[in-house]
């Protein structure tokens, strides 16, 4: 199983792996060392609706 081509495309695929495991790390690294957001997610003029079993929208 000597088949420069095979092994070719094997040190190419292991190659591609650990690049994408580099770049996940570095994802998580980045999004856990992020701060956290200060602003609102929606304007208080626009206030969550709550639905409830028994009362319907309030």
């Amino acid at each position: 199983m000597d088949d420069p081509a095979l092994d070719h495309e094997l040190g190419f695929e292991l190659l591609l792996v650990a690049a994408l495991h580099e770049e996940a790390e570095r994802l998580l690294r980045d999004r856990s060392e992020a701060r956290p957001r200060t602003v609102p997610l929606r304007p208080a003029s626009m206030p969550v609706r709550r639905q409830h079993p028994d009362l319907g929208a309030r």
